[in-house]
């Protein structure tokens, strides 16, 4: 419900911008034929006629321009939530630097596990968690959990990965 919050408030804006000039022409079109009518009638309803051409202007530009407060607003929440993700991005500390291209996997395991993406040698690692110690090619080394730079998470042989 929450999700683009700042998207959800500039359709709002958008709406309800719509729906008041729409109320606004159809209230001046009532005015403005009752002045017609009244002026056929009886006279005097001038002051009908041009508080429905009023209302159809006035009342239209209003709902325009008071819509874009909202919708200001909802810019706003999007580009402070944009900040706030690179920021966080930026905050991650990477310790780890693949030295040659290793496969992230879902479990800390070669043969019970789906590779999740193939790590490029130079690519930057952030440490979750370290896992037993095991041994793949003649080297001993723990399995850890890392989250890679495009941020996925998975488990790698840290024999293959060094801290940075």
């Amino acid at each position: 419900m929450w999700d683009d919050i700042g998207k959800k408030i500039k359709i709002l804006a958008k709406v309800i911008a719509l729906i008041g000039i729409i109320s606004s022409v159809i209230a001046g079109i009532i005015l403005f034929v009752n002045g017609i009518k009244l002026n056929q009638n009886w006279g005097g309803g001038n002051i009908l006629i041009f508080s429905g051409l009023g209302t159809i202007i006035g009342g239209s530009i209003i709902s325009w321009i008071a819509s874009w407060f909202m919708y200001g607003f909802g810019e706003l929440i999007e580009k402070t939530n944009k900040i706030e993700k690179n920021t966080r991005k930026n905050d991650q500390k990477y310790n780890y630097i693949v030295i040659n291209s290793i496969n992230l996997r879902s479990n800390p395991s070669t043969s019970d596990s789906k590779i999740i993406k193939v790590l490029s040698e130079g690519s930057n690692l952030i440490l979750l968690e370290k896992g037993e110690n095991t041994i793949i090619d003649g080297l001993e080394a723990p399995w850890v959990k890392v989250q890679s730079e495009d941020d996925y998470i998975g488990w790698c042989f840290s024999g293959y990965i060094k801290e940075i």
